[in-house]
């Protein structure tokens, strides 16, 4: 499969904890190649994170920077077990993408992996989200099937997060690793028999991320043996196909 085009989850010096600004991720989004930039800084609960005023202003933005189209959202902190997020219902609507994810240095109370998998499904059935960003991650760990067959069906994509892919497929053989990868690959395998789709995202928190990310990218995919059939983020026409863009 070619490098992934579209870049649903990036990071800018709003996050907080990210280090390059709005225009430098542009520059380095064409750079790279790609077509199309989601930036999707964390929402208000995190650590760090801009106020809630900041998701009121995209359409301040250009739709397209340094020859590169964007998509300006968020990455929104689920704070519940019930799948509440930290921004309000109104202010979700107005964002070109929204991606929620379960996050360490936010409110967020969950323990287990019952909590956490109701929270995620939560937050997927609410019709707000567009994107489950980095779903297994071992610190916060989930039923991978049944958040692939929630979200499938109500056609949300679950993320292929290359940074932490590409850091588990450097590091197989430690228990962590190969957790993340088994886990990741049961959730493409059930978002496969459900009909489902995923993001191939690099969560980038510094433009060396996205120079790296078609490289990176295609290693993951490779390595799990995506099928291109079931990334839904190729390029700008597949993202039109999903009817985000006009």
């Amino acid at each position: 499969m070619s490098s992934i085009l579209a870049d649903l989850h990036a990071h800018t010096i709003s996050s907080g904890h990210a280090f390059s600004t709005l225009d430098e991720m542009a520059a380095a989004a064409r750079r790279a190649g790609l077509q199309l930039l989601a930036i999707t800084d964390h929402g208000p609960s995190m650590e760090g994170a801009p106020h809630a005023g900041y998701f009121t202003m995209s359409g301040r933005l250009p739709d397209v920077l340094h020859d590169v189209r964007l998509l300006v959202g968020a990455e929104v902190n689920i704070i519940s077990v019930a799948g509440a997020m930290d921004l309000p219902d109104e202010q979700l609507r107005d964002q070109d993408i929204v991606l929620a994810g379960l996050h360490e240095r936010t409110p967020y109370p969950g323990v287990t992996i019952e909590e956490n998998t109701h929270a995620l499904l939560g937050a997927i059935e609410s019709g707000l989200v567009h994107v489950v960003s980095h779903p297994y991650r071992t610190r916060i760990p989930v039923d991978v099937r049944k958040v692939a067959e929630v979200a499938a069906a109500c056609g949300v994509l679950l993320e292929v997060n290359v940074s932490l892919l590409s850091h588990a497929l450097r590091t197989r053989g430690s228990d962590e690793s190969e957790m993340v990868i088994t886990e990741t690959t049961r959730m493409l395998d059930t978002l496969g028999h459900e009909g489902g789709r995923c993001a191939v995202s690099s969560d980038a928190h510094h433009t060396s991320e996205l120079l790296s990310f078609p490289v990176l990218s295609t290693d993951v995919i490779d390595s799990l043996g995506i099928p291109a059939q079931l990334v839904a983020n190729r390029d700008i026409d597949s993202m039109r196909e999903l009817g985000w863009l006009v």
